[in-house]
């Protein structure tokens, strides 16, 4: 049976299947909710109690459901679209010879502290970029740590900004110290800011597609505000769950 045949997800429009990397960081669904968001559909049972993901914070920099849908067969999980990997958009900037603006290295900077901010230790995946131009940390069941790769593409980063290079390859450092980093992660933000002003990442050489940019300011929640149009950042965790997925989400709701 296809989502298409499952009267469950007859409010659900399946567009085509996403066979996994490097198009997506899940194999799934690429589908459209009734609320008109272009999300990715992933069996639960892929994803496992344990995913890092169950615990992401709503408006975070790592991915976490924007809903679970109940099937015939068992839950979907709907995770926010990410069609590349945040290297690949850095390597894609270098060479169309549109270098990434010391706003948008900011912009990638403070993503990758509170992402790591959030995570559990040497949590294992990949930073990827959802269609909204939001880096976010895929927790999977392959890859570097995020830290590890973080500090990589912190530094890499500072590598070509004569203004941002101090508190970059401070912060390279500092995602990989986790005692100290959610001490001082906050203070490093406030230098960043204090030296250049967010942009949204362009995620193509010209123009940006769905941008969205970073507040410097911190209310508990992580504060971001949206620079191209205004799209509600995460539905309702849990729609349809039957009691074999509640103990898996209840630590999220």
């Amino acid at each position: 049976m296809t989502n298409a045949d499952d009267g469950l997800l007859r409010d659900v429009r399946t567009i085509r299947r996403l066979a996994g990397p490097p198009e997506s960081p899940w194999s799934g669904d690429l589908a459209v909710l009734p609320v008109d968001r272009t999300c990715l559909l992933v069996d639960a049972e892929d994803l496992g109690v344990g995913w890092a993901g169950w615990s992401a914070p709503d408006d975070g920099h790592v991915i976490g459901p924007l809903d679970v849908l109940r099937t015939a067969q068992g839950h979907l999980v709907a995770l926010p679209l990410c069609r590349e990997t945040l290297d690949d958009v850095i390597s894609r900037r270098e060479a169309s010879g549109a270098a990434l603006t010391d706003g948008e290295r900011l912009t990638i900077a403070v993503s990758l502290l509170r992402g790591c901010s959030a995570l559990e230790p040497a949590t294992s995946g990949e930073w990827w970029m959802t269609d909204d131009a939001r880096p976010v940390f895929a927790a999977l069941t392959y890859g570097d740590s995020a830290e590890v790769s973080a500090s990589r593409i912190l530094t890499e980063l500072s590598s070509d900004t004569a203004r941002l290079a101090g508190p970059l390859a401070d912060a390279a450092a500092l995602v990989l110290d986790r005692e100290r980093l959610p001490r001082e992660a906050e203070r490093l933000e406030e230098r960043l800011f204090g030296l250049a002003a967010a942009e949204p990442v362009a995620l193509t050489a010209f123009a940006p597609r769905h941008a969205r940019t970073l507040s410097a300011h911190r209310d508990g929640d992580l504060a971001a505000t949206d620079a191209v149009e205004s799209r509600g950042m995460w539905s309702a965790l849990v729609r349809h769950v039957d009691a074999d997925l509640a103990d898996a989400v209840s630590q999220v709701t």
